[in-house]
C-alpha cells in the first residue's frame, strides 16, 4: 500500500462527541483550546468580553466599539489585553 502524503493526514478532535477534523495538528490544537478548553488569549478592555483569537478581538472592537470613539482618535489595538502576558506578569 502506498504510503499516505503528509498533506493528505487527517487529526480527529479526541471529543467523542465532536466531529471536528483538520489538516495539521496545529489547527486541531486550537480548536480542543478554543472550543473545549475555552480557552482565551485576549479580553476587550472595554467590556471584558475574552478571545481565543486576535483577529476576533479586533472585529469585536471594530464592530462593537468603533462608534464610541466616534470623533476621537481610534486605536483598537490599545482595547485589547494580551491575557498571556498579564498572567505571566502576575506570577511574577
Amino acid at each position: 500500500m502506498p504510503k499516505k502524503a503528509f498533506s493528505d493526514r487527517v487529526w480527529k478532535c479526541p471529543d467523542p462527541t465532536c466531529d471536528a477534523k483538520s489538516t495539521t495538528k496545529a489547527h486541531l490544537k486550537s480548536h480542543i483550546e478554543c472550543i473545549h478548553k475555552k480557552i482565551t488569549n485576549y479580553g476587550c478592555a472595554n467590556c471584558d468580553k475574552k478571545f481565543y483569537e486576535l483577529q476576533s478581538i479586533k472585529n469585536h472592537i471594530n464592530s462593537m466599539h468603533s462608534k464610541e470613539f466616534t470623533g476621537k482618535k481610534f486605536d483598537a489595538e490599545s482595547l485589547i489585553v494580551d491575557l498571556k502576558t498579564l498572567v505571566s506578569q502576575i506570577i511574577i
